[in-house]
């Protein structure tokens, strides 16, 4: 079965466009799909980056969001993000009505959430905002059953923490990058803790940190205005 977007449709019908199919999968494997295609038939051929940030996407965006009905711009808006080109064009036409609510920002992916924010910059002010990050709750779906407990595995590593569940039929696994200096600890340290905690915490909670007591050793904890949520504790050597 053919899936074809409008907008695709237009770019073969209107200005001549070649369509070639790829298998269905992330857009980062696309896009490598893509540049192998493109090379073994046009040897030489440049294929713009995944995710390129342009700023006539933004500005384009910005000029649609603002063909809005008034009615309409308020309440809870939700963006899907990935490298940030859109939101940034609806955040832009939002700040520059005077929007009054809530934007969601849902990450399909986990990347630096604080990196998001600062590309989106002085847009986002005016109003309240909330980022969605989905790889805890991708993790959950395929949780393991150990002793009639869910649980997820979390690999604290340098380059991030890799999340990992599985069930019998399959697996999944996710890694999400650490925001600013990774901490101290060897690679591979592995926790397995509760979903149903994650969860519960995670949706109390505006931030997720691993801290380092001299007595009580390394502390896993959701963070919130006024209160702090324990997920685990365990004891680290320093990198050499």
């Amino acid at each position: 079965m053919e899936c074809v977007r409008p907008y695709l449709r237009i770019c073969r019908d209107r200005f001549g466009a070649e369509l070639r199919p790829l298998r269905a999968t992330k857009s980062a494997v696309l896009w490598y799909q893509a540049r192998k295609d493109l090379a073994e038939r046009n040897p030489g051929a440049y294929l713009f980056p995944n995710g390129l940030k342009l700023n006539e996407s933004i500005e384009e965006t910005r000029r649609e969001v603002l063909t809005t009905p008034p009615g309409l711009m308020n309440g809870t808006w939700v963006v899907s993000v990935s490298s940030g080109a859109i939101a940034k064009g609806v955040a832009k036409a939002l700040a520059q009505v005077g929007f009054g609510g809530t934007l969601v920002l849902h990450m399909g992916y986990s990347r630096s959430r604080d990196g998001l924010l600062r590309y989106m910059g002085e847009y986002l002010h005016g109003y309240k905002v909330e980022v969605v990050d989905e790889a805890i709750d991708r993790a959950i779906s395929f949780s393991m059953d150990m002793d009639e407990y869910e649980t997820v595995q979390l690999t604290l590593a340098g380059k991030g923490i890799e999340v990992f569940a599985q069930r019998t039929a399959c697996k999944y696994r996710e890694t999400v990058p650490w925001e600013g200096k990774a901490p101290t600890i060897e690679d591979g340290i592995n926790l397995y803790v509760s979903s149903t905690m994650m969860t519960h915490a995670s949706k109390r909670s505006l931030g997720f940190h691993i801290r380092e007591d001299a007595q009580k050793g390394m502390r896993i904890m959701f963070t919130g205005e006024t209160s702090q949520h324990l997920l685990s504790t365990f004891q680290a050597k320093e990198k050499g």
